[in-house]
This record gives C-alpha cells, sequence and structure tokens, in this order.
C-alpha cells in the first residue's frame, strides 16, 4: 500500500444543490438538455439545446465550455470523437466493517486493466467500484462482499464511463472559443480516473 497524508472529497449533491441555487446575474439555467449541435460564428457560438420534454432552443454564447464528462457531446461535435473510456460501475452498501481510509486494489482477477474501490460513506456505509466489463463484475462484488462484510442488497448501483487516456495526444483543450475541461477534454488521472481535480 501507499500512503496518502490527506484527501479531500467533494459531497458532490450538496455542492450540486448550491451550485443550481445560488443568486447568479445573467445566467439562465435548463435543467436536463443536452446539446445536440454547436456552430461556431465569429462572434460566438450557437449551441442547440433538446429539452427533456424534446424541444429544441438555440442559444449564442461568446464562449462554450465542454464540461461534460467523458462521453462530451461537445467534444463529439468540436473535434469528432471522445476519448477512449471504460465502463465502470458503483454500488452502495451498508456494512459491518468500519473503513477509515479509501482502498485502490490492483488485482487483475478482480478488475483486468483497471482496479476495484471502496470508499467509506457516512453512516457506515462503503461504496464498492469497479470495471464494467462485458456486462459481468460478479467477481469483483464477490470478493468486495467478503472483505469489508457487505449487508444485503445494494442501496444504489450507478453506471459510468470513466476516460481512459493513454497518451498526451488524445487530449484536446478545444479551438476557438470552445474550450474542453476535466474528462471532456481527457484531463482524467491515470491511476485514479477522475477529472474533476484536474477540471
Amino acid at each position: 500500500p501507499i500512503p496518502i497524508s490527506s484527501a479531500y472529497r467533494l459531497d458532490r449533491p450538496s455542492f450540486s444543490t448550491r451550485m443550481r441555487d445560488a443568486p447568479r446575474e445573467n445566467v439562465s439555467l435548463r435543467d436536463r438538455a443536452r446539446g445536440v449541435a454547436l456552430s461556431e460564428q465569429e462572434a460566438g457560438v450557437h449551441v442547440t439545446l433538446r429539452g427533456a420534454d424534446g424541444s429544441l432552443e438555440t442559444l449564442e454564447a461568446g464562449v462554450l465550455v465542454g464540461a461534460d464528462g467523458g462521453t462530451s457531446s461537445v467534444r463529439r461535435q468540436l473535434v469528432g470523437g471522445v476519448p477512449p473510456h471504460l465502463h465502470t460501475i458503483q454500488e452502495l452498501y451498508n456494512s459491518h466493517r468500519t473503513l477509515s481510509q479509501v482502498d485502490f486494489v490492483f488485482d487483475s482477477s478482480l478488475a483486468p486493466g483497471y482496479y476495484l474501490w471502496a470508499i467509506p460513506k457516512p453512516g457506515g456505509s462503503i461504496l464498492v467500484g469497479c470495471p464494467y466489463q462485458h456486462g459481468d463484475a460478479r467477481r469483483a462484488f464477490e470478493w468486495a462482499r467478503s472483505e469489508y462484510s457487505l449487508e444485503g442488497s445494494a442501496l444504489q448501483r450507478v453506471v459510468h464511463p470513466v476516460a481512459q487516456i493513454e497518451s498526451v495526444e488524445q487530449c484536446r483543450l478545444g479551438r476557438g472559443r470552445v474550450i474542453l475541461t476535466g474528462e471532456a477534454a481527457g484531463l482524467v488521472r491515470p491511476t485514479s480516473g477522475e477529472g474533476i481535480s484536474l477540471a
């Protein structure tokens, strides 16, 4: 194991709520909208959004920031294609065991080409995750159930793409008035697969 002196985690639900509810000027929010087209103009960028109800709306911006993750639609429209990525699965469990640190388990029989992680959460629960290759992560979760004394069924399950950057050439920072950041740019830590701290 490699000791880490300190690490900080972001409470994402609380952060998202604060960002959504913060007072702001000259900002309008489009909930559950997705960018489906963009065109670069001399004075700015035109962005077409598809709302949750299927309606289309075109907006104009001086600068567009693509911060929409490893399968970024902004990146696809700007440069064609997304960074290489794999899918991961995370499950939250109650546990009899108290975990005081984040565990990263490098074992090719559990997570080929990647790793398994276990993260302590408030209230004694543990978040376990690993690659979701070919729709099967059973071996990894069976091992985690025994190792971390996981109880019952998963309280929550999320399947999520994670960029796997293998070279600087796979990173794209944008073009003209379009900027890419975080996983959309390919700015991902190879050891952890996350991009928000680099964003």
